[in-house]
Formats: C-alpha cells, structure tokens, sequence
C-alpha cells in the first residue's frame, strides 16, 4: 500500500487513538473532532485548516485498518 506508516501514526495522533482502536472508536472520535471543528460550528481562524487535518487522518485510518 502506499500509505506511508509515519502518515498513520500521525493520523492516530491527531485522532488522539491508538493503533488497536477499533472502527467503531475511530468513527466515534472523527464525529466528535468534526462537529467540535467543523466551520460553521467554530468560529475560530483556523477551523479550515484542522478539518482538513481530521479529513485526511480520517482518509489514512480507514486506509490504514481496511
């Protein structure tokens, strides 16, 4: 595969997971992070930014654990 296994340790990190999550951990925390960042949820500057981090982590776990 060519996710990059540094790519899915940082990805767990953002998740604030570890590698035994299981599916159902890894979709719970991803709606938490999502609505807690989400831009029209948190008015903050960097909202952007973060959701695309959680995205792409998102993106990575589920790649990672298929």
């Amino acid at each position: 595969s060519d996710i990059d296994d540094e790519d899915v340790e940082k990805a767990f990190e953002t998740f604030g997971l570890s590698r035994e999550s299981t599916k159902e951990q890894i979709k719970t925390k991803y709606r938490e992070l999502t609505l807690k960042f989400h831009p029209d949820k948190n008015k903050s500057k960097n909202t952007t930014v973060k959701m695309t981090e959680i995205n792409k982590a998102y993106e990575i776990i589920m790649g990672a654990i298929a």
